[in-house]
């Protein structure tokens, strides 16, 4: 069998609970045993005037907090877009979020393909409370279409663009389309990710009713206290392109997307009830698909919900192809980012795909948070299978290679194995480049202020790489800014030999070492109303409110 064709992962932006607004800052959260747990915050809705201890109670949530993003939700740069107040405050908050992940992951292109995972609409439903109050752009702001509809048109690509609603499986499943479309040819690259924002009751009291909801809010993936899911809010984004192509291109390779796949339990007792046998199915066949041993994987990001249920079905899956022939000292190493900060429902695989990526570039497996006694439906010695307590190194001898498992609640599975991309693009390069000369360091922004924060942001990053001992390469850094990123009227360009000293010491002063450049006036920036759906404290019935207020500078550990 022809193994298929590499996909390169070049590009990827991500917000999440705990102050994880880049990957950086993803891996310290995971690989520190952190969480981004919370009381659900005022800021979404009055969960006091929702709360029940009975879960069963109609109209009641059990659910006393979960994983939220820190940032205020209303925030949009709407100008930035080309947006009217109008027009904004009528888009979903989850649509906002994904146009800005997008810019970070992507910024210009032609042939590019988007595909986006969608469940939740939170925003779509409370607006619709009030007919008489709708904003005559309602539709094109909240279609399920516009998830990816309104980033094609945004960012100009003309590729396939579509919106797939798989329930948690959603983002995998939009993987898998993107890997597919690159590959028939249809687009060169392709913009993958999702969107969860719980900005209403809504969803908390319907799932509390089903019993799918742990009452804290926390996920105890495979332990005995596994008592239904904690919610998680997330905004994630992939850019992905053949490996061939990017390796020609210069492009940053962050990992290989070897293969993926998708099926559907089909018939099961109930629909909501995962099949152990379907998912064994689709993770043997995708191995089998890409000519790759599972039993060369060494750790698998699980969907692990910690539900009582579907976790020793997933855990029975994942030990029929991956434990085989494997000896009882050497048991595949299972986690996932669940514990960490909640089920991300359809931002849940993209999650899960990112602290992959970094776990890959590190070679560190981070501990699993919430696991003290095993489930005890879960033999975990019979299965060959363990849950991580503390950081460790991967294991020494073995490719660089992680599986990714989800499923969604409809019975819709997907699976995606990747690797390192270190073997895969260490000879890629050979030119080198005179070591003695400077290198030009370009910042750029459509406002002043942001510019010089942004040159504080990269004195922060690189401050950082110093303090861990990591070498940021100059010529990388002035190749990535220089090349990779949209220019803008407001510049900043900083000379230096050298990368943390020089640079952290131009950042310091500006009058010295870098040179302003404004060739064109800004242009006017509009403040717009943004509709900000919460739950009043005074009543349960949401209605409108925003802050103008603009997106903060980027993150300089996201650009680079």
């Amino acid at each position: 069998m022809i193994s298929p064709d590499p996909i390169a992962i070049i590009g990827m932006s991500c917000k999440f609970s705990g102050g994880s607004t880049s990957p950086e800052k993803l891996w310290r959260l995971v690989v520190e045993g952190g969480s981004g747990w919370s009381p659900i915050p005022k800021s979404r809705f009055n969960s006091d005037a929702f709360y029940d201890e009975d879960h069963a109670k109609i109209g009641m949530s059990n659910v006393v907090g979960g994983h939220f993003i820190q940032d205020d939700v209303a925030k949009f740069d709407a100008s930035f877009f080309n947006f009217t107040a109008e027009i904004a405050s009528a888009i979903d908050p989850q649509i906002r979020m994904l146009l800005e992940s997008v810019f970070e992951a992507l910024e210009n292109g032609s042939d590019t393909s988007v595909f986006m995972g969608s469940f939740s609409r939170d925003y779509h439903d409370s607006l619709m409370r009030d007919p008489d109050t709708l904003p005559r752009t309602a539709l094109t702001g909240n279609g399920v279409a516009m998830m990816s509809n309104s980033i094609s048109h945004s960012f100009d690509l003309r590729g396939p663009s579509l919106t797939t609603d798989t329930g948690c499986s959603a983002s995998l499943t939009a993987l898998h389309l993107a890997v597919q479309s690159i590959r028939n040819g249809e687009s060169r690259m392709s913009v993958v990710g999702a969107s969860n924002l719980l900005i209403n009751p809504d969803q908390f009291i319907v799932m509390s009713g089903l019993g799918v909801l742990g009452a804290d809010g926390r996920c105890f993936a495979w332990d005995s206290r596994a008592n239904g899911y904690g919610r998680g809010e997330g905004i994630a984004t992939l850019l992905l392109k053949p490996l061939g192509d990017a390796i020609a291109d210069g492009d940053p390779v962050h990992a290989v997307i070897r293969e993926t796949a998708v099926n559907q339990d089909g018939k099961t007792p109930t629909i909501t009830l995962p099949s152990s046998e379907a998912q064994e199915k689709l993770i043997r066949a995708c191995y089998q698909w890409a000519g790759l041993d599972p039993t060369q994987t060494s750790y698998v990001e699980a969907h692990m919900t910690g539900t009582p249920t579907g976790d020793p079905i997933e855990a029975s899956a994942i030990s029929r192809v991956l434990s085989k022939g494997r000896d009882a000292d050497n048991p595949v190493m299972v986690g996932s980012i669940k514990t960490n900060m909640g089920h991300l429902e359809a931002s849940s695989g993209i999650a899960g795909v990112i602290k992959a990526i970094m776990m890959l570039k590190k070679g560190v497996i981070p501990p699993n948070l919430n696991y003290k006694d095993a489930n005890l439906k879960i033999d975990f010695e019979a299965l060959k299978v363990r849950v991580p307590l503390v950081a460790q190194d991967s294991p020494k001898g073995m490719p660089r290679r992680i599986s990714v498992n989800n499923y969604g609640y409809g019975g819709t599975n997907g699976h995606v194995i990747l690797d390192g991309s270190t073997e895969h693009t260490k000879c890629a390069f050979g030119q080198s480049f005179e070591k003695n000369e400077p290198r030009l360091i370009v910042l750029s922004s459509k406002e002043s202020g942001v510019t010089l924060c942004m040159v504080d942001d990269l004195k922060t990053y690189l401050e950082s790489r110093k303090t861990s001992g990591v070498v940021v390469s100059l010529d990388d850094l002035a190749y990535t800014l220089g090349t990779r990123r949209s220019h803008f009227p407001w510049r900043v360009a900083i000379s230096s030999h050298n990368c943390q000293e020089g640079l952290i010491a131009a950042s310091d002063d500006l009058g010295q070492s870098a040179v302003t450049l404004a060739k064109e006036p800004p242009r006017n920036v509009r403040h717009p109303h943004l509709a900000h759906p919460h739950i009043s404290p005074t009543s349960k019935m949401p209605h409108p409110h925003g802050v103008p207020q603009h997106q903060p500078p980027p993150d300089l550990s996201i650009l680079l």
